[in-house]
This record gives C-alpha cells, structure tokens and sequence, in this order.
C-alpha cells in the first residue's frame, strides 16, 4: 500500500525477470494510490485485501 507510483517501475522490471507479483485490494487499502499504480501496469498477477495477502502469497509461490 501507498500513496504514489513509484512502485510502478520496479514491479514491472520484477515481472520482466520472472519474479510474481501482488498487489492490495481497493477493498482493504487505506490509501490505494500505490495498488493501483502497480495495477495498472498490467503486470500484477494477483491482488488481495491485507488480511488475505499471507494466504496470496503461498498460492503464489506454492501453489493452491
């Protein structure tokens, strides 16, 4: 979570180099400026409010 877009460049540059990506829901985030940035990129692979995001990032790296 965050403010601004200056997680936009560096998620991309992770995606590029085969690194997974997630981002917080609108739903849990008190400020979505920075999900949204990263959103928008188009390079987020999931996203999930806070309270889900432990359980995200297993899926992510283990599977379901």
């Amino acid at each position: 979570t965050g403010m601004g877009d200056d997680g936009a460049g560096a998620i991309r540059k992770v995606r590029e180099n085969g690194g997974r990506t997630l981002a917080e829901a609108e739903s849990s985030a008190v400020i979505f400026g920075m999900p949204a940035a990263a959103i928008r990129t188009g390079c987020i692979e999931m996203v999930a409010p806070l309270a889900e995001i432990p359980s995200a990032i297993q899926r992510l790296c283990w599977g379901p």
